[in-house]
């Protein structure tokens, strides 16, 4: 359905990992952290402190991003985001179900008491991001042909990895 893998570099290593970044989210992150801070700044400046409170939200927000962005690597075998506040991975064989969000960016793979959420390729960035995204479905599809079928959860936009953890940084 994906297609077979014709990229050299990923037939040279058999089981080579390709790392994606998130710049977008990165990208937000900053924004919202910058932008927000500056209000805040002005806002305090000026004596109106109320406005500072909403600020502090985002202000928030944009850091939440900031951390737990960090960088996906994919390989046949397994999963894996590196983020500041440790690595997570899930291997392949171990998925028993998955979903994706409404939000239509978001994955999130199941196992046996343990979730990993990974964002759609449309949000990676990276020079692997290409070869990385035919793992990526060459991995849903052979799911797919064990009878694990992808399925829709409103909900699936907000999760987190659960029993993941691989690595504290």
């Amino acid at each position: 359905m994906y297609g077979e893998v014709k990229d050299p570099a990923l037939n040279q290593s058999h089981n080579s990992a390709f790392r994606v970044g998130v710049f977008k989210a990165k990208l937000a992150g900053w924004i919202s952290v910058l932008f927000f801070g500056g209000l805040s700044f002005w806002a305090y400046h000026d004596g109106e402190y109320g406005p500072i409170l909403v600020f502090a939200v985002f202000i928030l927000i944009g850091f939440i991003l900031l951390l737990f962005s960090g960088n996906f690597s994919l390989s046949k075998d397994r999963l894996v985001h590196h983020t500041l506040f440790g690595t997570f991975a899930i291997r392949w064989e171990e998925v028993s179900r998955v979903e994706f969000g409404a939000d239509g960016v978001t994955h999130v793979f199941y196992g046996r008491s343990k979730r990993f959420v990974i964002p759609d390729e449309s949000l990676w960035s990276g020079s692997n991001k290409k070869i990385a995204a035919v793992i990526f479905y060459k991995g849903i599809e052979d799911l797919e042909s064990k009878g694990i079928i992808p399925t829709y959860n409103k909900w699936a936009g907000y999760k987190i990895h659960k029993n993941t953890r691989i690595k504290n940084n």
